[in-house]
């Protein structure tokens, strides 16, 4: 899920294409919390947050290189906060369901 939700980011169709399925798998599977803290994923906000503002003299920042000037999104910025999203609102979930099935000896 979290490798989708870098093409989320990208449009509302992708999102749907990519990121939505594992949304309705956790579902349908019966993971209700794990489902709705899912769709608490906000790429397309977090994308356009780490497009860069624009700079004078028309230069664009020297994030990626090439690929910034030709993308504009700080990729390092996009992929940290879908990482903190990951890591804040997701991996305490899937914690619990894991502690849930290993049975402790």
């Amino acid at each position: 899920a979290r490798s989708m939700a870098y093409r989320a980011g990208r449009s509302a169709k992708l999102r749907q294409r990519f990121y939505q399925p594992w949304v309705d798998l956790a579902s349908e599977l019966g993971f209700e919390e794990l489902a709705k803290a899912l769709e608490t994923c906000e790429a397309l906000e977090w994308r356009e947050s780490a497009t860069p503002l624009p700079q004078p003299l028309g230069k664009p920042p020297v994030i990626l290189g090439h690929a910034n000037a030709v993308m504009g999104v700080s990729a390092s910025k996009y992929h940290g906060r879908i990482n903190q999203w990951f890591s804040e609102a997701i991996t305490p979930i899937l914690d619990c369901m894991r502690a849930r099935l290993v049975r402790s000896e």
